[in-house]
């Protein structure tokens, strides 16, 4: 018989896993275009954190001179802690990407989510703002019944409530949401 005649019996043969891991000079699990961003993320959390700092004792101290704390500043102060929030978390998952290859994804969609929120709670502001809700609370709830605030803010939580739902449909993924600027897919 030829050798290519003969076939190996199935008894003698086995599968084998193969993973290749490709590390970067100091051991790390990063990719190229992520390397430094935990440093970066730790030095700018910790910023941060020193400005939500300053920004709560001015806070403070201006309550306690006036006895009340406009809502807007107040909207700005809880951004700062969301956004505060979004970064530890999106320093968590960049350990664990760093040292498992592999990152958390609890931990990435929690700093998605905090950073999604503080983001939809300052466009809130400025919606608001922008419709002429500068002078007292009180004024916030006349403000909403009696003009196109309301529409307004519907008209953008709408569009951001769609993005999401496509994105857990998978009709648009992550990339695809980030890049729609340049129309190179469905998101776009």
């Amino acid at each position: 018989d030829a050798p290519e005649d003969k076939r190996v019996g199935a008894d003698v043969v086995t599968l084998h896993e193969l993973q290749l891991n490709y590390l970067q000079a100091d051991g790390g699990h990063l990719p190229c275009d992520e390397f430094g961003l935990p440093a970066l993320y730790l030095l700018c959390t910790i910023g941060l954190m020193g400005y939500a700092g300053f920004y709560f004792m001015q806070l403070q101290r201006h309550q306690s001179t006036t006895g009340q704390i406009h809502p807007v500043t107040a909207c700005i102060g809880i951004v700062l802690l969301l956004q505060w929030l979004a970064m530890l978390f999106e320093q968590a998952h960049l350990w664990s990407l760093e040292s498992s290859g592999k990152g958390s994804s609890f931990s990435n969609g929690v700093s998605h989510f905090l950073s999604w929120l503080a983001t939809s709670f300052m466009t809130a502001v400025l919606v608001l703002i922008g419709y002429g809700w500068t002078i007292t609370s009180d004024s916030l709830g006349h403000m909403l019944t009696s003009t196109l605030a309301g529409a307004g803010l519907a008209t953008v939580y709408g569009i951001k409530a769609l993005a999401l739902t496509l994105s857990y449909l998978r009709v648009i993924d992550s990339v695809d949401h980030a890049m729609y600027h340049a129309y190179e897919n469905r998101g776009g």
